[in-house]
């Protein structure tokens, strides 16, 4: 699939860095759930267009669905070999993943209580999904970039299906709008009545900017003390007087030195991260090992795969909760 195209797909990637902790109880509900309800609203509040399923008897070996007929006669089928492969529809408004909405009802939503909270799942769903009767267009400009536009009315506001993070930003007529977390952790931008062409860029955090000073440093006072080493054994060599001072040092004094100054140096790097308050990132993590620990219960004592985890995989070559 995304080994070969370059197709938006919700998951099948490395858990552990998520943002919106949404992501794993959406796989959840739709990888073992019993009921399609619930996962069709997850789709539709994620912005999936469709979705691949496979029984016993595909050559796919990962078999993620613990129960692949729930969608049989609930969706409609885009593509069905026969051959235990099944491509459904999922029931959208616009192709577009990005949507007007009404700010006031946008505002009201609150997160799934649970994988399967279909009265909040669905609430999102109509607000996203039986809104303004405005179809946006969005178009990327790279994996970093990409520019929405829509009509937009007085007290309506644009949803893109995107997870928030505060390093996205967004303008419209050279100004900057404010862009916040909406109910599902995608990103509500606040934006002003008229035709609009909304362009969102994620700009590079002052972290990884400071990261990289940090580094371009580094790498400076790396060369300058090989030159100096250099210039200093040529320098000594033109002057014996300078032999006689204290310049060499024992192996185990060079040892203790080279120590000292690494935990000095690492003391400088990592010292700030003690300080930071960065716990509110911790959802993510949790959601995905309360994920794994649901999973682990309905089919203990022989997991056997995990579809949270590296688009699927054993369940003991994850990190178990």
């Amino acid at each position: 699939y995304d080994a070969w195209h370059d197709l938006a797909q919700l998951g099948g990637g490395s858990d552990q860095g998520l943002l919106n902790g949404e992501v794993a109880s959406a796989l959840w509900q739709t990888h073992a759930g019993t009921k399609p309800e619930p996962a069709i609203l997850w789709m539709q509040c994620m912005g999936v267009d469709a979705i691949y399923v496979s029984d016993q008897r595909s050559q796919e070996i990962f078999k993620d669905f613990e129960y692949p007929q729930k969608f049989a006669g609930v969706l409609s089928v885009l593509y069905d070999d026969r051959q235990g492969n099944t491509l459904y529809r999922v029931p959208r408004r616009y192709p577009a993943r990005a949507r007007v909405v009404e700010a006031r009802k946008l505002n009201a939503l609150k997160p799934p209580r649970a994988n399967d909270d279909v009265e909040y799942l669905g609430a999102y769903a109509d607000v996203i999904e039986k809104g303004p009767d405005s179809p946006p267009t969005l178009t990327r400009d790279g994996t970093d970039a990409m520019r929405v536009r829509a009509k937009v009315a007085p007290g309506q506001s644009i949803v893109v299906q995107e997870s928030w993070d505060p390093a996205w930003q967004a303008w419209a007529g050279g100004k900057q709008l404010p862009v916040r977390k909406d109910a599902m952790g995608f990103m509500a931008v606040e934006t002003p009545p008229g035709n609009q062409e909304v362009r969102l860029a994620f700009v590079t955090p002052l972290e990884n900017r400071i990261g990289c000073v940090v580094t371009v440093v580094t790498l400076a006072l790396l060369l300058s003390l090989m030159w100096f080493g250099m210039w200093w054994e040529a320098f000594s060599v033109k002057l014996p007087l300078l032999n006689l001072l204290p310049t060499k040092l024992s192996h185990r004094r060079k040892i203790l030195l080279d120590g000292l100054l690494l935990f000095l140096f690492t003391a400088v790097l990592v010292g700030p991260f003690f300080q930071a308050e960065y716990t509110d990132t911790w959802s993510s993590i949790e959601s995905t090992f309360v994920s794994d620990a649901r999973f682990l219960t309905a089919h203990w004592p022989h997991p056997q795969w995990q579809p949270l985890w590296y688009a699927g995989t054993r369940f003991d070559y994850i990190y178990p909760p």
